[in-house]
């Protein structure tokens, strides 16, 4: 039982190429369509239905933090200074 239905399959699998084969316009169509089809979809789903829907951002999405700020260029400065302090260092030639 078992080994008559391998036989189908593998014989399914034999004959589909053959079959595409004789028919290759027909195939190369419904190919064309198949992907063109698929390119639509993706086209419209990522594209026309995004802008289909309406985003509402709310007046308080953002508020600029000014403590965060000022702790930031605090700390951008140091790492300035802790940089120029290095470069202006003269180190002895050890050659």
């Amino acid at each position: 039982m078992i080994n008559k239905n391998l036989i189908r399959i593998k014989n399914f699998f034999k004959k589909t190429p053959w079959f595409l084969g004789r028919r290759a316009f027909l195939t190369i169509l419904i190919f064309i369509f198949l992907s063109l089809s698929f390119g639509l979809f993706l086209f419209y789903s990522y594209v026309i239905g995004i802008e289909a829907q309406s985003f509402e951002v709310g007046k308080n999405s953002f508020k600029f933090r000014e403590d965060i700020y000022k702790k930031v260029l605090e700390r951008w400065e140091f790492n300035s200074q802790k940089v120029s302090e290095f470069s202006e260092k003269k180190y002895l030639n050890p050659f």
